[in-house]
């Protein structure tokens, strides 16, 4: 049988990669790539979506690993359009999202000899992956073929479970590329076996050492009398909430939500959940009053900094609990991690330490932590719901009374994912909530958005910066061949808001001139190049009946111009004023 080496390479490796479940892929194609390239797209099980841009075909799977929960395969060409992926495979690897990362490459005698679009791709991106190996030049002998399979079942197996995060293959190809251009003549009975898939054997346990741990943790609650539940940000699945909610219950510990933890959104709102920790221990009083003897921490380090340096003060024990042992702990003043993930932590507990008996100390302590959260959700009613259009606080509150159920909400870092945090209140819609919070990154924020709504076939809403959404303008241009709805909102305070409240902002000149900057863009042109509808809203019933009447196959891009330094002021007041009753009423 005649066949084109690189091809049946190709073809085995993908062949694979769909065996174990990977059907999505995203792709910025090149001449080195045609291989890989045509064995994605003739393969029926894999869903291809194809960019110009590689730095935003990154992003964009870094959106379809998430929503979808599987593996994601990204691929490029060689050269430095295999450096554009970068900064996705950052965000993935600090945010552990599983990307088969492949990239095509010139054959190792190419390098450093001055070959046009060569540069060293040898584990190119070490420092932030979680497996790297060279696939090698392709051979059609059968123990070759079965590298290359085993080269999929481990990639595939690391990405997913064993060490969740980006994995990367480089494949370097000869020429020629295209399946009518012969190089070997082979037995058909090597293609039937390179094609016949390994299996994937997978059975979960628990170490003996994470049960020791498990152990000495329940018996440690069973002599505590207080205790938190922190849940830090974290794209929490249904069921992980779930098991939050129930050992909340179980031992009476509040949960301290951030707004990115999903726990403030859902039909099975717990008592438990606390969303105004933050803005309540704005008062050392308050904060000196809260003394758990024990913390459980789930999710990454909490957006708040006030919460992380309260943790970090705390002389209790503190657990951080998280399946692959990460330290989300910037202090490093945690007693441990546990590497398990939240069911079987939450099981295990619940069995061995039981429900907890009334305790006074507990109650008390409890009832000062609902009274403060009733107090400041009484205040932001009271304060917050009255500010003028359109303050920035007030501004991320109409937003989420106003998103449809069953959508995903897109937030971007620097001050919508502060905003969210501190003035979002619980809701009894089933709202996912997405972020790059790994690297925290203003880059690739729409284009993850948009993959978010390809994977998930949900209305898809983007809260975002004018900073964010210049840096990724290349991202809109998915839209115009692909047509996944977004609606984009804008939050427009002219650059670097988030800088108003850091201590530079009091040595004027030089914040004007070098932090304060203003793109000045037009943002209508470009929403409208890219075939988007866009709005300019002005009023609070304006965003209201924008985000409600929003449509579900079409891009949006809605522009809030708001005043930075007066948001800032407006949140100044309200933790001032917050502050005042808090210590009036509880101290």
């Amino acid at each position: 049988m005649q066949i084109n080496r690189n091809i049946i390479w190709a073809d085995t490796f993908i062949n694979q990669l769909v065996s174990l479940g990977v059907r999505y892929c995203s792709l910025a194609p090149g001449s080195r790539s045609t291989s890989l390239i045509l064995s994605i797209v003739q393969n029926y099980n894999i869903k291809s979506f194809v960019h110009i841009d590689e730095r935003s075909a990154g992003f964009f799977a870094l959106g379809l690993a998430k929503s979808t929960n599987t593996p994601v395969l990204l691929v490029t060409t060689s050269g430095t359009a295999a450096a554009e992926i970068y900064p996705a495979i950052i965000e993935a690897y600090q945010q552990r999202i599983p990307l088969i990362v492949c990239t095509a490459d010139r054959p190792a005698y190419s390098r450093n000899c001055g070959t046009n679009q060569t540069i060293n791709q040898e584990n190119l991106y070490k420092n932030h992956i979680r497996w790297f190996r060279d696939a090698g030049l392709p051979s059609v002998t059968k123990s070759k073929l079965e590298h290359v399979k085993s080269l999929a079942l481990n990639a595939f197996k690391i990405s997913y479970y064993l060490d969740r995060g980006p994995v990367h293959i480089n494949f370097p190809f000869e020429k020629p590329f295209e399946p009518e251009s012969i190089t070997d003549e082979i037995a058909p009975e090597i293609i039937f076996s390179a094609l016949n898939a390994k299996k994937l054997n997978h059975k979960k346990a628990i170490s003996i050492d994470v049960q020791r741990q498990l152990n000495k943790i329940s018996n440690k609650i069973k002599v505590s009398k207080t205790g938190l539940i922190i849940a830090g940000p974290e794209e929490f699945s249904q069921q992980k909430a779930d098991s939050l909610k129930k050992l909340s219950t179980t031992l009476n510990f509040p949960i301290i939500s951030d707004g990115a933890s999903q726990l403030r959104f859902g039909y099975d709102l717990n008592g438990n959940i606390l969303s105004n920790f933050d803005l309540v221990i704005y008062s050392n009083r308050i904060a000196g009053k809260i003394k758990p003897d024990i913390v459980l921490q789930f999710g990454r380090t909490p957006t708040s900094r006030r919460i992380d340096k309260f943790l970090s003060a705390l002389e209790c024990s503190r657990y951080i609990i998280n399946p692959f042992g990460d330290l989300f702990d910037p202090s490093k003043t945690s007693t441990a991690v546990i590497k398990t993930d939240i069911e079987t932590f939450s099981d295990f507990i619940i069995n061995k330490a039981g429900k907890k008996k009334f305790n006074i100390v507990a109650e008390q302590q409890n009832k000062i932590l609902v009274h403060a959260e009733n107090i400041a959700e009484a205040l932001k009613e009271k304060v917050i719901d009255f500010l003028p259009f359109p303050d920035e606080a007030r501004t991320m509150r109409e937003l989420f009374k106003s998103f449809p159920d069953e959508s995903n909400i897109m937030v971007s870092n620097s001050l919508p994912i502060r905003d969210l945090d501190s003035f979002v209140s619980p809701e009894k819609k089933n709202l996912q909530i997405y972020f790059n919070r790994g690297a925290s990154g203003i880059d690739g924020i729409t284009s993850t958005a948009f993959g978010i709504s390809a994977g998930s076939g949900r209305r898809t809403f983007l809260i975002t910066g004018d900073l964010a959404f210049f840096h990724d303008t290349n991202g809109l241009l998915y839209f115009t061949k692909h047509k996944f709805p977004l609606t984009i909102i804008i939050l427009n305070n002219s650059g670097g808001g988030i800088f108003y409240s850091l201590p530079i902002s009091r040595h004027k000149k030089a914040f004007d001139e070098y932090f304060v900057v203003p793109s000045n863009l037009n943002f209508r042109f470009i929403t409208k190049s890219f075939k988007g509808r866009y709005k300019n809203v002005k009023s609070w019933d304006e965003l209201r009946n924008e985000i409600r009447n929003s449509k579900s196959d079409k891009l949006s891009v809605l522009e809030i111009k708001t005043d930075a330094s007066k948001s800032l002021a407006t949140r100044k007041k309200y933790l001032e004023k917050l502050k005042v009753i808090l210590e009036k009423k509880l101290c």
